[in-house]
């Protein structure tokens, strides 16, 4: 249409022709390079339902049935099943995607344990209502069919070896109660201390908790598979007054925070005369005295907050501290001692909720995505949004993965129940690669996707579907075998951490000078660290600032193991480890990245980037493995999927079709092994489909990797060893 408008306008002299002839070349080129790049990839497809063996097939790494040990507990600062250390690699399902049918649950909960998929996060259950959601139309009675299809997944997902997150309230809004304009979404905050509203999440906790699973016997308060209940998504008192979502807050919301503010302030001062005297003794000079009366103290707004004496601004926020403390802390009691649920409670992602708040209950949580997409105009509009199209790997500034450390607390296990780099980043197959590295060198005790599928059926969509779901996302799911080796097996080790510590009560001062989201980096804790050591912060009996000898940003951080690097300078991340290698980011065509007893050799990419692995799944290392696995991606996207523009960050609506579709990645890896081997391509399902020639010499072997072999994974074993069975 663009051209069409430049050449149908009327002559404007020679000037005017030579910038429409210049424009027309211009588009005509994008056009053209999005033709050759989209012409340069080929169809691949894994199947949703394969559960198969293979050298990709990781559900060995599980102990069955999930739960075989007992409880999830946590000691030491990290979970246990029985005696053994766990971790999990878990993934969300939402709305519909809770509730797959009979048949689809057995063959869902096969798949993703193939894939080392150990625990599943149900989320959205309650912002829907049936068929896509578990409540009826009354948005508190649960629904009978829902509920089944539910409970039989999660007996899928335990006979599988697959824990169970429960998520309570996410999305639902409380039925009966009446929104204002601005307030926020599903009365996130006001349900932190509007009583009816925690009473109805009483309700929904003991209909869900306690109710008798028909397929395993237990009700869910009894059920070792269920490894945590998680109480409020992304939900916070202090955060949402923050972000003035409360100011305009209108009765009976707000006449109630009224009312427990000031039997608050009578519980601390007990008369208006001890109550004028603090609030007076710190007011500007020359101002008038203030004579607060007990039981008729306003709330405050945050847009006028700082007219407020400075020690009343001091009362309002400890106020608001203990108010959204008395909540997570109630509710976990109720979850606990109330209803005897035995599984571990996490509260909210921390950021959301002050972390000493957090810190309270059993496990840390926290979320991040790479490139969350942007909406300009209205929430979530299908047509008008952006991602940006831009890898993290080597991101000088570490990208989203310091921000998640520096919300680890010490002794407490942490987990990450939300992340990813949205769909359509060409970019993405980094995405799990980064953070299971990451989450093993920082010793972290479980990391998520968000999510494996919002979708009840459709589950042979056999295209990339939306922005989160991975389970149709062809270089997602090739690269999760080596992404969990990295951290479930434990591939990179954990050095020595290096912790900040604060009092409690400068912890809260400074959540209250600042915001919910204070973090480690307030007492020392650099972002580089996050590719070094472990880092934490806790609770002690000073605040005692760490001192470390700062190291840039902007060149390459080792970690002190030296089994990480991550790079700003060449904008990647190399693995090296006894059993897992990795380079992921830029590459230079011919250039040589050593990486110990592995040598890789890229060709030329689309993109002049590329992930590639080598992880041994037979053998103590590399120079004793008996099979690897080996992974190569690149671009990917649908057909006919087309981008609004040369800059590639939105396809709006128009997400193009099945198949998905590919680049193949060029490259000659070395390996350090002497003896005879064979090498195959490997078909969508990771079985061997073709032979791929090795050559061999002088104690070393090489494979070369081609577009030509079509496929993203390759399996290299010694010779006479036949394919996993």
């Amino acid at each position: 249409m663009i051209l069409y408008k430049f050449l149908s306008r009327p002559s404007c002299g020679n000037a005017c022709a030579t910038r429409c002839a210049l424009i027309i070349a211009i588009w005509a080129l994008l056009w053209a390079s999005h033709s050759a790049f989209a012409s340069d990839l080929f169809p691949f497809v894994l199947p949703w339902d394969d559960a198969g063996p293979s050298v990709a097939n990781v559900s060995d790494w599980s102990d069955k049935p999930a739960g075989a040990h007992g409880f999830v507990e946590a000691r030491g600062g990290h979970l246990f099943a029985g005696e053994k250390r766990i971790r999990f690699f878990g993934v969300n399902v939402a709305f519909g995607g809770n509730f797959p049918t009979h048949p689809d649950a057995e063959k869902i909960a096969a798949r993703m344990a193939k894939f080392g998929i150990n625990c599943v996060r149900f989320h959205h259950m309650d912002t829907g209502i049936t068929p896509n959601g578990l409540l009826q139309k009354d948005k508190r009675t649960l629904d009978p069919e829902m509920l089944d299809r539910l409970d039989y997944f999660i007996a899928q997902l335990k006979k599988n070896g697959i824990y169970t997150d429960l998520n309570l309230h996410v999305g639902r809004e409380y039925p009966g109660f009446k929104k204002w304009e601005g307030a926020p979404g599903y009365f996130k905050g006001v349900d932190n201390f509007f009583p009816p509203m925690i009473a109805l999440q009483h309700e929904y906790a003991q209909a869900l908790l306690t109710h008798l699973n028909p397929y395993t016997g237990m009700a869910y308060t009894d059920e070792p598979a269920v490894a945590f209940v998680e109480i409020n998504n992304e939900n916070g008192l202090m955060n949402e007054w923050n972000n003035k979502a409360l100011d305009a807050m209108p009765d009976p919301y707000a006449a109630d925070l009224r009312r427990q503010w000031n039997e608050w302030l009578s519980k601390k001062y007990g008369s208006d005369q001890k109550l004028a005297a603090s609030w007076n003794q710190d007011a500007n000079a020359g101002s008038a005295d203030i004579s607060p009366r007990l039981g008729e103290i306003n709330i405050f707004q945050r847009k006028e907050i700082t007219s407020r004496p400075p020690a009343a601004q001091r009362d309002w926020h400890r106020f608001l501290f203990d108010t959204e403390m008395g909540y997570w802390t109630g509710m976990r009691q109720f979850i606990r001692d109330e209803l005897h649920a035995h599984s571990l409670v996490v509260g909210s992602a921390a950021g959301y909720s002050p972390w000493p708040i957090q810190a309270m209950l059993d496990v840390v949580d926290a979320h991040a995505y790479w490139q969350h997409p942007h909406f300009p105009h209205r929430p979530w509009d299908p047509n008008d949004w952006t991602v940006n199209n831009i890898p993290m790997a080597g991101e000088p500034n570490g990208g989203t993965l310091p921000g998640l450390a520096m919300m680890r607390v010490a002794d407490k296990p942490f987990i990450v129940t939300e992340y990813n780099h949205p769909a359509p980043n060409t970019y993405s197959s980094e995405a799990f690669l980064e953070l299971c590295a990451v989450a093993a060198l920082q010793d972290w005790d479980g990391v998520f996707a968000f999510a494996y599928s919002h979708r009840m059926d459709q589950w042979d969509a056999e295209r990339i579907p939306n922005f989160f779901d991975i389970d149709q996302h062809p270089t997602k799911m090739t690269t999760l075998p080596a992404a969990v080796a990295l951290f479930l097996r434990g591939d990179i080790q954990a050095p020595e951490p290096h912790i900040a510590e604060t009092t409690l009560d400068d912890a809260v001062e400074l959540v209250d000078k600042s915001n919910s989201w204070s973090n480690a980096s307030a007492y020392g804790i650099r972002r580089g660290e996050t590719f070094q050591h472990p880092v934490a912060m806790r609770i002690g009996n000073a605040t005692t600032p760490v001192s470390l000898v700062a190291k840039s940003e902007t060149s390459g951080i080792a970690s002190d193991n030296g089994e990480l690097t991550w790079d700003p300078t060449s904008r990647r991340m190399l693995i090296k480890s006894p059993k897992s290698v990795c380079v992921v980011g830029t590459l230079h065509s011919g250039e040589t990245i050593d990486l110990g007893g592995v040598s890789i050799i890229p060709g030329a990419t689309l993109q002049n980037w590329a992930a590639l692995t080598v992880t041994v799944m037979e053998g103590a290392d590399f120079k004793t493995a008996t099979r690897l696995l080996v992974t190569a991606t690149g671009s990917v996207e649908n057909t006919d999927m087309h981008w609004k523009d040369a800059s590639r960050n939105s396809v709006g609506s128009d997400y193009g079709k099945a198949p998905s579709r590919l680049e193949g990645i060029p490259a000659t890896i070395t390996l350090s092994l002497s003896g005879k081997y064979k090498a195959w391509a490997l078909d969508e399902r990771g079985a061997r489909k073709s032979e791929v020639p090795l050559k061999s010499g002088n104690g070393t072997l090489s494979i070369e990797l081609s577009p030509e072999q079509k496929t993203l994974w390759w399996e290299i074993a010694a010779e006479g060893l036949d394919a996993k069975k």
